[in-house]
């Protein structure tokens, strides 16, 4: 079973990402949007989820 959790990223976590795959985008503007979101990507430590 698989689940796609929405989290919030900021900038930084983009440009992060794009070092790896330049196809990363965030397809919210940060001025019009206050919660910019990506998909499919989950971030856990120590078996909690940030």
């Amino acid at each position: 079973m698989s689940k796609i959790r929405f989290l919030h990223v900021k900038k930084e976590y983009i440009d992060f990402l794009k070092l790896a795959d330049n196809k990363v985008q965030n397809n919210y503007d940060n001025a019009q949007h206050q919660k910019p979101y990506i998909s499919g990507i989950t971030i856990e430590v120590n078996g909690k989820p940030i």
